[in-house]
């Protein structure tokens, strides 16, 4: 019983799905759609891309990961705030940024 409780455990873990998710704005504060946000996992996932919806959200599910790098772009936006990359650790989380001409 004590070893199918452990295997059960490892199952759960290893399949265990997370969610970065955020926002990107203008300056202003207004939502910007279609920017390219990139998720990727040290080691443990390939590059996944979405765009932002209309009011700038964005939602990725991840794998559990060591860290997370989230990086955004957009043709008519110079720069990002915080820069382009932000970690986050097991369990995903919120990544926003503010974009700049």
């Amino acid at each position: 019983m004590r070893s199918l409780l452990v295997i059960l455990l490892l199952s759960v873990s290893i399949t265990a799905q997370y969610v970065v998710y955020g926002r990107v704005t203008d300056q202003d504060g207004r939502g910007i759609a279609q920017v390219d946000v990139e998720v990727r996992g040290f080691a443990c996932m390939k590059p996944v891309h979405v765009e932002t919806n209309a009011k700038g959200g964005y939602s990725v599910p991840v794998p559990a990961c060591y860290a997370i790098t989230v990086n955004v772009q957009h043709p008519d936006f110079l720069a990002s705030l915080p820069n382009t990359s932000i970690f986050l650790y097991p369990g995903g989380g919120r990544a926003d940024f503010v974009l700049f001409h």
